[in-house]
């Protein structure tokens, strides 16, 4: 039997655990405000208290070649930190509701953002202090994908967004609006994942 607990466990409803891109991250985040990194082993390398008045952590992206986690939580707050240190790099405020959904791009450059209003929201890179809003389903997003460009193109990749709705929708950034879109369950759908080759 090769299962293990955390130990110690967060105090709270354990919302997201991701393994860093290089293996040597487990870092998860919970209901109690907290981030935990630890190695590879489950050791508990640092606590990071992210959110100590509203507690909720709703989602989160680890960078892919940084020591970086970005954080959504209640009330439509984004906040970037430092896994190594513990220190608060950026934060962010968008104009929807919750941020329900959080990803970094491929390169590390942007981030993507859905809120509870089903507003789709772009920033370009870490300096920048403001999100755009690039499009909107009518649905709260749960979870979000991005979909690789084909070959050498370039640009913002389009978006797999899915939620209450119990659809998966296929947006374009760059275009702003939807281009396709599937039915998919008969209940929410929490999570969507795409192959590395789109």
């Amino acid at each position: 039997n090769n299962s293990r607990s955390l130990d110690p466990p967060h105090t709270g409803e354990l919302n997201n655990v991701q393994y860093s891109a290089d293996g040597r991250w487990l870092v998860s985040s919970s209901d109690d405000g907290t981030i935990q990194v630890r190695d590879v082993d489950g050791v508990l390398l640092r606590t990071i208290e992210v959110d100590s008045h509203t507690k909720r952590l709703y989602c989160m992206s680890l960078h892919p070649t940084e020591p970086l986690v970005v954080i959504g939580s209640n009330p439509r707050r984004l906040s970037l930190w430092n896994l190594e240190t513990g220190e608060r790099v950026r934060e962010w405020t968008l104009e929807g509701r919750t941020v329900d959904a959080v990803l970094f791009t491929r390169d590390g450059e942007g981030m993507v953002v859905g809120d509870s209003d089903g507003g789709i929201w772009w920033i370009a890179d870490r300096e920048t202090s403001s999100a755009r809003l690039m499009a909107r389903i009518s649905s709260t997003i749960l979870t979000m994908a991005l979909v690789p460009r084909s070959g050498a193109s370039r640009g913002i990749d389009p978006v797999l967004v899915s939620g209450r709705n119990r659809q998966i929708t296929l947006v374009d950034l760059e275009l702003g609006r939807v281009t396709r879109q599937w039915p998919a369950h008969h209940d929410w759908v929490q999570a969507i994942a795409v192959t590395k080759d789109g």
